[in-house]
């Protein structure tokens, strides 16, 4: 019975011979798919060549959205750049790809701009205690030191004892919660503190008059679970959350009230947490100093841990919602405000915070570009053009606010921003003579800017007209003569605020930022939209865009432009650079990757500008089945 079970097996000759026809018949199988895959490429060489010739004999016929000329092929210039001029008239040019210190490069003028952080008091801890916002209120250290912050670089944060260590402002700053709301916000690394069994101030004011002096600040306890707020002199309620070992974001928003009970939004993490009311309103209204790891000398509510990026702001508008609370934890938890470096549309862009108010208080990273943008928008008749790219994230609120221009008192510039549900809005103010302000723009409808890509902005002013572009699509166009020169001066050209005021701060991505003295053209507007690609400076003549083909063969399908398993069609569609009309003369030869257009004039020589009269043209392409070359020829000949 064994002998027999054994003999039922396959024998090794038996299992070689099977092993080999299965060989066969796979490498038959991957040879015919290959077949199969090549045969499908090769017909999609046909099919592309086949209507690109269409197109080419409807252009003959009917012209161009550029050209109404008909009779003629177009030259070799079609395959090539997709204007044959480069934007003139450029005054600056920010590629912002500097990733490090605070200065935006002009990289074509010389308006170098600066980061800045618009606030009542900034500290990002960078290597100092010094005040980062406009105010310049600086701390002097008592004992902290510097330290690894969250993004674990050295000498970015300070670390505090919990016995003995504290800052506190050189300068004084008016605090009254009954009338104003407070943001404040900071980093925190907590650790258990033994020393002390209360409280510790992580920001604080101090007017010296012990503990019902502080009117506002945000504390924790010492056992690291439960944060809240202080205000009129009494801390309000705990919010019982854990932050102990590890960075946290903590956040407070106050918001005024004249009766004394002052509500206070706890934060965590970009989180709602809860609400800390105090209801004292004897020490609502002074003049104090800000402290940070400790309240007044001689009280024991020292912190231990460390502290990073902190932030103290007066709203008299719009008091921050959920939402703003969230992006500044989102931002701050990407990089420091200061630090807006993120990888951008080309290379790196500046990725900036801020949230909308009604008034001139809203706390936002923003850019400075200088004030030397006055020959761009003065005089009557003066022209000039602003270009950009804008990122506005989903859910984000505004974002993509520029604003430049001669201003004074007559609010005389140019405004473009993007709303919450990616409205555009663009107003362009101008004073006249008398100091009276017209305003003139328009808005457009949601979903105009799409969330969580970039969008590239273009305002053109041709000394009568304004224009809007978005993505390479002119959007509105607004008569409104010419700028009237009132000799009321300068004012920046601001990212993300406005010049005048402050409405509109808020979180979004901006990269490649151009001002021209000149209304910029619709091609020189598609050269700089380069297909979405954008473009830095220094510019080229050498840029190839489906987009300007399509301008010249409007009904064309812009894959047919590109060979299989191509996507850069500068790769495809080439020119010829002889006159040779054979398979085997003309040059280039293509590849199985290439279109070759040849365009010849009445004489037989090759037509390589626009000028000449194109009367016929052909089409060389391979096929990779049998590594033939193929031509087609136009119509007329």
């Amino acid at each position: 019975m064994i002998k027999d079970m054994k003999r039922r097996g396959f024998t090794i000759v038996e299992l070689l011979i099977v092993i080999t026809i299965m060989g066969a018949l796979l490498i038959l199988s991957v040879a015919s798919l290959r077949a199969s895959q090549i045969s499908a490429r090769d017909s999609e060489r046909k099919s592309d060549t086949e209507t690109i010739a269409v197109n080419l004999e409807n252009y003959y016929a009917n012209g161009s959205d550029i050209s109404t000329t008909v009779g003629r092929y177009p030259s070799t210039a079609l395959t090539s750049a997709n204007v044959t001029t480069l934007p003139t008239g450029l005054l600056s040019y920010w590629n912002l790809d500097e990733n490090t210190g605070t200065t935006a490069t002009d990289s074509f003028g010389t308006n170098n701009g600066l980061v800045k952080i618009n606030a009542t008091s900034y500290y990002p801890f960078d290597g100092d205690a010094n005040d980062a916002s406009t105010s310049a209120n600086n701390l002097t250290v008592t004992g902290a030191a510097l330290t690894t912050d969250r993004f674990s670089s050295s000498n970015r944060a300070y670390s505090y004892n919990g016995t003995s260590n504290r800052m506190m402002t050189a300068n004084t700053i008016a605090i009254d919660t009954r009338t104003n709301g407070y943001v404040i916000s900071a980093w925190v690394y907590a650790l258990n503190n033994t020393a002390n069994n209360s409280w510790e101030a992580i920001v604080m004011d101090d007017n010296g008059s012990g503990q019902n002096g502080a009117n506002f600040g945000i504390s924790i306890m010492s056992t690291g679970v439960g944060v809240g707020a202080w205000a009129c002199g009494n801390q309000g309620a705990v919010v019982p959350i854990s932050i102990v070992n590890g960075w946290h974001h903590i956040a407070a928003v106050y918001t005024a009230n004249p009766t004394g009970f002052t509500p206070v939004k706890m934060y965590v993490d970009g989180a709602y947490v809860g609400t800390s009311v105090t209801d004292r309103a004897t020490y609502c209204a002074t003049t104090v100093k800000l402290g940070i790891g400790n309240t007044y000398v001689g009280y024991s509510t020292f912190f231990k841990g460390s502290i990073d990026e902190v932030l103290v702001n007066k709203t008299i508008g719009l008091v921050p919602t959920d939402v703003d609370i969230a992006k500044l934890y989102s931002v701050t938890n990407a990089h420091d405000m200061n630090k807006p470096w993120v990888s951008g549309k080309n290379n790196s862009s500046y990725d900036l915070w801020g949230y909308r108010t009604d008034a001139n208080d809203s706390p936002c990273s923003y850019i400075d570009m200088g004030t030397n943008f006055n020959s761009a928008v003065s005089g009557v008749g003066t022209q000039f053009s602003l270009a950009f790219w804008t990122y506005k994230r989903s859910g984000s609120g505004h974002a993509g606010n520029m604003q430049f221009g001669w201003y004074g008192g007559n609010y005389k510039g140019v405004w473009v921003g993007v709303g919450d549900e990616g409205q555009l809005g663009l107003t362009v103010g101008q004073g006249n003579t008398t100091g009276v302000n017209s305003n003139y723009g328009f808005n457009l409808s949601n979903g105009t800017i799409l969330a969580d890509q970039w969008n590239h902005i273009v305002v053109t002013y041709d000394g009568t007209n304004v224009k809007l572009y978005v993505n390479d699509v002119i959007k509105n166009t607004y008569n409104i003569g010419a700028f009237v020169d009132n000799g009321n001066g300068t004012q920046p050209l601001m990212v993300n605020k406005g010049a005048w005021d402050f409405y509109g701060c808020t979180i979004g991505k901006y990269d490649d930022i151009g001002v021209w003295s000149k209304g910029l053209s619709t091609n020189e507007v598609d050269y700089l939209y380069n297909s979405g690609a954008g473009l830095q400076y220094p510019f080229t003549n050498t840029v190839f865009t489906i987009n300007s083909i399509k301008q010249t063969l409007r009904d064309i399908d812009a894959k047919s432009l590109t060979a299989p398993n191509v996507t850069n069609p500068s790769l495809t569609f080439i020119p010829a650079t002889n006159n040779v009309q054979t398979i085997s003369g003309v040059l280039p030869q293509p590849t199985i990757s290439q279109y070759v257009y040849q365009p010849i004039q009445s004489d037989g020589t090759l037509c390589t500008l626009e000028s000449q009269e194109c009367r016929k043209f052909n089409l060389y392409y391979r096929l990779e089945s049998d590594n033939t070359i193929y031509m087609l020829t136009s119509r007329n000949q």
